[in-house]
């Protein structure tokens, strides 16, 4: 809640203030302006009251049943699906450097992506369901590879950097095989040497990287933007409304951070990623209490892909690593992906209550045996 409130602060402040009127459309009046910025503000709210919405619900579903291990096989084949529509369908190449939105009636988008992360987790906490098997993990890493050429060919590499470390991170704990990780790790070092090679597009965005001391161009004016707003910043921020988001392209989406910490500072910038690491070690206690290996790896997965997409936002505005257009999670403007943060929220929170329900049922169940036999002994001293 208290990042979702600081991202409608945020959206509503870059849509409402020191906002210049787009003189340069031909035949666009200020009626037409207001509309549209009306029409991206509900988008935003609405987006986060139909998460509002369905979390509770979600969140009684997952505590109560055990709906998620059901819908794991469906998951196998949405993934894939979900990935395939978006390269049928998808449009936004143009402006966003990958065609990730589906055009829907009324004006509005849908960014299947989001949601395929949300059942890529799962069909991966399925594979540890019990102990992992040589051959499940040839079959993982199959389908896997099957979705990852299909993200590359979108191409999403923000995607792909978030569920390749997630996937990693889970794979490595669950089963211990840390050489096993390793190899793989090294294999998507090669799949991402080929990508570099066959996609401008990674090109492009590694090269103002790479670029980012050395002079300003169009790979690397985002960047070199949000680290000047970074500077006017400071420890306590210019206060809201005082920043200069005009300059920064995509400021309320990709450069959400760089505008948040500009305007707030430091200290509330440092507080937004040590709430995401709170985030992660609280789902991590939870983790290692979870009575199977399916809710430990989903407990796992849903938090590490918050926190990556997270650390790869921040990192990706400061400069630290190549920008890849992930957005900051319940902060950035977005609709599928404000959604897709609160269904992540809700199977997260799910998860650790059921967990927290059953190991407390095994720990009376214990006590209850406890006193059982003490009773028997008890009864057999006294005959």
């Amino acid at each position: 809640m208290l990042l979702s409130t600081l991202g409608i602060l945020l959206q509503t402040r870059l849509l409402f203030l020191s906002r210049r009127f787009p003189d340069w459309i031909e035949g666009y009046t200020m009626q037409d302006w207001y509309a549209s910025l009306r029409s991206v503000f509900f988008s935003q709210t609405i987006a986060i009251f139909i998460g509002l919405v369905l979390f509770p619900l979600i969140l009684f579903l997952v505590r109560r049943t055990s709906i998620l291990e059901k819908i794991a096989p469906i998951c196998f084949v949405l993934t894939p699906l979900l990935y395939l529509l978006t390269l049928v369908m998808g449009r936004g190449s143009e402006t966003h450097g990958a065609g990730l939105w589906i055009n829907l009636p009324g004006g509005f988008s849908l960014q299947l992506t989001e949601f395929a992360k949300i059942t890529w987790i799962i069909v991966l906490a399925h594979f540890f369901k019990t102990r992992a098997t040589k051959r499940n993990i040839i079959i993982f890493a199959v389908w896997a590879g099957v979705n990852a050429v299909m993200i590359l060919l979108l191409p999403d590499l923000g995607s792909l950097m978030v569920l390749l470390p997630t996937t990693l991170i889970v794979f490595a704990i669950m089963t211990s095989e840390y050489l096993l990780s390793f190899l793989a790790l090294l294999g998507a070092s090669v799949v991402g040497v080929l990508a570099y090679n066959a996609l401008p597009y990674v090109q492009r965005r590694l090269y103002g990287w790479i670029s980012l001391w050395e002079n300003l161009n169009d790979d690397n004016r985002q960047i070199v933007y949000g680290l000047q707003a970074v500077g006017r910043g400071g420890l306590f921020g210019r206060g809201m409304g005082n920043g200069s988001p005009e300059g920064i392209p995509l400021a309320s989406s990709d450069m959400i951070f760089s505008i948040l910490w500009e305007e707030m500072g430091l200290l509330i910038a440092v507080s937004v990623i040590a709430l995401f690491f709170v985030i992660w070690l609280r789902s991590a206690s939870a983790m290692i209490t979870a009575r199977d290996g399916f809710t430990s790896g989903l407990i796992l997965g849903l938090s590490t892909v918050l926190l990556m997409e997270a650390l790869i936002v921040i990192g990706g505005t400061t400069g630290l690593i190549p920008l890849t257009g992930v957005t900051l999670p319940f902060i950035a403007r977005g609709g599928s992906s404000i959604i897709a943060k609160w269904f992540v929220a809700a199977l997260l929170m799910g998860m650790v209550a059921r967990s927290r329900r059953l190991s407390i049922s095994k720990k009376d169940r214990r006590q209850y045996e406890a006193e059982m036999e003490a009773k028997r002994e008890a009864a057999t001293t006294q005959r």
